[in-house]
């Protein structure tokens, strides 16, 4: 596994009412899989 240097950390505004997201999709994918591979919780 390995992680891209030209990936989209920050998600994009999505020009809707309330808050948005602070991290992209491909963001939360990889931290998950990086919790899977090591069995470690996200804090």
């Amino acid at each position: 596994m390995w992680l891209d240097e030209g990936m989209q950390w920050l998600a994009m505004p999505s020009g809707k009412r309330g808050r948005s997201a602070t991290f992209s999709d491909a963001a939360i994918q990889f931290c998950l899989s990086i919790k899977c591979l090591f069995g470690q919780p996200l804090r």
